[in-house]
């Protein structure tokens, strides 16, 4: 996707047309201090808009959401600025369960009792129709299986990272 997110095409998604930069957009804006500190790193991407300088790993995965299976198409973009390493990682298509999400991650090396570390912040942002819907102990519930795969997602990412 050369021209970046806003150049995709809305796709159907059983209802309205979804439009994966618009979308992105939507989620960063309400995250005015999470936008402000990766600005740079998301001036320099596709993410919500076109094609920026850093070229992304593009990649497709099937995954389970509402046990159906959704394909999903995603972009990985990374830097290294000022002794740090900021990383964005979109899905900005899926076929069902959600419309885009977005996870950013920002690390710092770190010196712990004299040992070499790596701090790591991560925010995950997740644009759905089904999301907007819930209320009360429904919500609850969903914010549970969230923070589930998330936390099945740190400790891979952890695993891998170790090596």
């Amino acid at each position: 996707s050369s021209g970046g997110t806003s150049a995709q095409p809305p796709y159907d998604h059983a209802g309205p047309a979804v439009r994966p930069g618009d979308e992105l957009n939507g989620l960063l804006r309400e995250q005015g201090k999470i936008r402000k500190q990766f600005a740079g790193l998301l001036e320099s991407t596709g993410i919500g808009r076109g094609a920026g300088s850093l070229k992304p790993d593009l990649y497709w995965e099937l995954l389970n959401a509402d046990d159906v299976a959704v394909a999903t198409l995603g972009a990985f973009y990374s830097r290294n600025a000022g002794g740090k390493v900021q990383a964005a990682d979109t899905f900005y298509y899926a076929s069902g369960g959600y419309y885009v999400t977005l996870t950013l991650h920002q690390m710092w090396p770190v010196d712990v009792n004299g040992k070499p570390h790596t701090l790591t912040w991560r925010g995950d942002m997740v644009s759905s129709a089904s999301l907007s819907d819930l209320h009360g102990v429904e919500k609850l519930g969903s914010e549970s299986a969230m923070m589930k795969d998330i936390a099945k997602s740190i400790a891979l990412f952890r695993r891998e990272s170790a090596h």
